[in-house]
């Protein structure tokens, strides 16, 4: 009678663990998938979805068309290398002390929470195709990614097809980092396309220049006076109508390009059935000039550059909203709202906030009164201009750090182009200084040191 016990008791200890296990397992394998797509240098308008004539993105578009269009997302520094660290950490460029794309003694510590490692430990296999350029931390050394393909496209969307076409026995996180239509910087300057040659259009055949490409009254002298000494960077103020115009035709065939590199990647997540259970995300880590106010590149805080696509595609929700325009900056966001769709916990530091409540309609858990951008101007022989952004739903306020009108007021709900500078308008002096004072206590309680002592933005007392 003891052996038959005991017998029965380890069969059911046996039992219960095999049940724990089981349920452990299901519920691992309801972890979804994560899929990134990112190009580079890609404005929020440069798609059909949302409207433009003068490109199609067919791919981009059906994500959209299944998916969640943040109209309101915004990086928090208009370059490479502070904007995609920022992303990658949770952390505003300051607080890195990224300021450029050069390198700028960035290490592992930074990172050792950063959203690769906090995936992978979380149950993931992480894995990272194409463009990383955090230039002192190689992939896959201490980031907690696996690298599949390095940067460029030509062959990135084929790596990340192999990578689907395979049984995995983790839910994976893979990030797809395209380059273009980065190359647009190579067009601008004739130099050679490193990711393929375009046909060049005939000026007759290109597109009309944007209602804001004309440099509008009250514009920051600075603006055209870092143009004017950093050639290398902005070679585009010698431009005629019709060179802009063929720049725009330029840029939308680079998009083009990206689009069916995409098309590729989300072909083998059908093919393979794992659109099911794969959340999608697209955006980008800054966006470009596209030929309004006569800029071409990024850095500058007008929305061209730094308002980015973000759309979203959850396969397990029936009711997901089409569009929302709640406030997200991409860099703080961006992390935690990953770490929220895997069901991985959220660094304590992290200023950002999940976006996954607003894709079936929710609030965001924090309202948002605003979000800041910052910026610094780089190159060769750039004048280092210093510069923040303060937007809220309806407002944006600029502040350069040195030059005439170096303040700027844009009403984003009527003037959605930033045509007219409200800063040097009286009328608005009371809102001026109410954003001069929100931006200040930001810079204080956030540590912005180098706005502080540079920027010299005074509230009155």
């Amino acid at each position: 009678m003891y052996f038959t016990s005991k017998k029965f008791t380890m069969k059911k200890h046996f039992f219960i663990l095999f049940l724990f296990s089981s349920i452990l397992v299901l519920s691992q394998t309801k972890q979804p998938n994560i899929l990134v797509i990112m190009t580079d240098q890609h404005a929020a308008s440069a798609l059909s979805c949302m409207g433009n004539d003068n490109v199609s993105t067919p791919n981009i578009d059906r994500l959209a068309n299944q998916g969640t269009i943040f109209n309101k997302a915004y990086v928090t520094y208009p370059l490479c290398t502070p904007s995609r660290a920022s992303m990658f950490s949770g952390k505003m460029p300051h607080e890195l002390e990224i300021y450029s794309n050069a390198k700028v003694g960035v290490t592992k510590n930074d990172f050792k929470d950063g959203l690769g490692v906090l995936m992978t430990r979380n149950g993931y296999e992480s894995v990272y195709a194409g463009k990383w350029h955090i230039p002192e931390l190689s992939m896959p050394d201490g980031i907690g990614f696996t690298n599949i393909a390095n940067m460029g496209d030509e062959g990135l969307a084929e790596s990340c097809v192999a990578f689907l076409d395979k049984t995995h026995e983790k839910p994976f996180f893979m990030v797809a980092s395209f380059v273009n239509p980065h190359d647009i910087c190579e067009y601008a300057r004739g130099q050679r396309l490193p990711n393929g040659s375009i046909e060049e259009t005939d000026p007759k055949d290109c597109p009309n220049l944007p209602i804001n490409h004309p440099i509008g009254p009250y514009d920051s002298e600075i603006l055209r006076l870092e143009q004017k000494f950093n050639p290398e960077v902005y070679p585009t103020t010698s431009f005629s109508d019709d060179d802009w115009r063929q720049y725009l035709a330029a840029y939308y065939k680079l998009v083009e390009k990206v689009d069916t590199e995409i098309g590729k990647v989300l072909d083998a997540l059908e093919k393979n059935g794992l659109d099911k259970n794969t959340i999608v995300i697209f955006t980008s880590d800054h966006g470009d000039g596209i030929s309004a106010h006569h800029w071409n590149q990024k850095t500058v805080l007008f929305d061209e550059s730094v308002r980015v696509p973000l759309i979203v595609k959850d396969p397990s929700l029936d009711n997901q909203v089409k569009t929302t325009n709640q406030l997200v900056s991409i860099g703080l966001d961006f992390m935690p709202s990953i770490l929220d769709i895997g069901g991985a916990n959220k660094v304590s530091n992290i200023k950002g906030q999940s976006i996954k409540p607003a894709l079936n309609g929710g609030s965001l858990k924090q309202k948002r009164d605003f979000l800041v951008i910052q910026t610094m101007f780089d190159g060769p022989n750039a004048l280092q201009t210093l510069g923040r952004a303060l937007v809220t739903d309806k407002y944006k306020y600029v502040i350069y750090g040195q030059g005439k009108n170096r303040e700027q007021l844009f009403d984003l709900e009527k003037d959605p182009y930033e045509m007219t500078n409200l800063a040097y308008n009286s009328k608005y002096n009371a809102l001026i200084e109410s954003m001069r004072k929100d931006l200040y206590a930001w810079c204080v309680e956030n540590n912005d040191k180098v706005v502080m002592k540079r920027l010299l933005i005074y509230p009155k007392q």
